[in-house]
C-alpha cells in the first residue's frame, strides 16, 4: 500500500488534483483538512490517499 498527501491552494485545485488520482486507482483516506497559515499565506488544503 501506498500513502500520499495531496495539497492545493484552492478547494477547487484540490478537487481537481484528487480526481486524477482517482482516475488512476488512488482512493481517499481520512477526512480532508484545512490549513490556516494567516497572512499572505492563507489557507492550505490537504486530502490523504492510498492505493494498492
Amino acid at each position: 500500500m501506498k500513502y500520499k498527501i495531496i495539497s492545493a491552494q484552492t478547494e477547487i485545485k484540490l478537487e481537481n488534483r484528487v480526481n486524477i488520482f482517482l482516475d488512476d486507482g488512488w482512493e481517499p483516506t481520512g477526512s480532508m483538512f484545512i490549513l490556516n497559515y494567516g497572512g499572505e499565506l492563507g489557507f492550505r488544503y490537504f486530502q490523504p490517499i492510498v492505493i494498492g
